[in-house]
């Protein structure tokens, strides 16, 4: 196993603010609008196009990124992480997105 690259780490307060921020952007947003995939038929054409695809791509790294989120010290992050790799690869998913915003509701500060 490699060593992970701690450099990339930043504070929990402040990637909860991050995430925080995030989420509520995305709920702002309506569904239908957070479900919308790109057209990625050009070759020169890249990923995210969408609101909901950088969202989700913004979240997903910003979480994984970090060496200290585990399910066993960061459950609520951990479970939000799972909800997100998925949505990261396909955003037109909108009960991934309901209980992305449901398990936002457990964040603690």
């Amino acid at each position: 196993m490699e060593p992970q690259d701690l450099s990339q780490d930043i504070p929990r307060n402040k990637l909860i603010t991050k995430l925080t921020g995030y989420i509520s952007e995305a709920q702002k947003t309506p569904l239908l609008e957070l479900c919308k995939k790109g057209d990625y038929s050009q070759p020169h054409l890249r990923y995210p196009q969408t609101k909901g695809e950088y969202l989700a791509d913004s979240m997903s790294t910003l979480l994984a990124s970090q060496s200290w989120i585990d399910g066993e010290s960061e459950p609520v992050l951990d479970d939000i992480l799972g909800v997100l790799g998925p949505l990261d690869i396909n955003v037109n998913q909108p009960e991934a997105w309901k209980e992305l915003f449901e398990i936002a509701k457990e964040i603690q500060y």
